[in-house]
């Protein structure tokens, strides 16, 4: 990766097809994308999303499955469901993804 890191952590990302399950990822954040990578293998990024496509980012009051600290991270043609371990965590990646108006 040659852009600078901004972000870099552990969220669990909520799978995206046929059961909903949730599995550990391991984000990156630079100044132009959000990528996400098994725990185990930082080579080869799972998905990204260039920031540009990024509409919105909020917190999701409550739990799913089980999950607390959840914030959605809005696409044009997607809603990507990640939970933190701590709230503050939360606040610190919805503040970092936030899109600039």
């Amino acid at each position: 990766m040659s852009d600078i890191i901004v972000k870099q952590g552990a969220l669990d990302k909520e799978g995206g097809s046929g059961i909903k399950r949730w599995q550990s990822r391991t984000f990156i954040l630079t100044r132009t994308s959000f990528s996400w990578f098994k725990p185990e293998d930082l080579r080869a990024a799972q998905g990204t999303l260039e920031l540009g496509e990024i509409t919105d980012v909020k917190r999701q009051v409550g739990e799913s499955n089980g999950r607390r600290n959840i914030l959605t991270v809005s696409c044009a043609r997607k809603l990507y469901r990640l939970a933190a371990e701590s709230r503050e965590e939360q606040a610190e990646w919805i503040a970092a993804l936030h899109p600039s108006t």
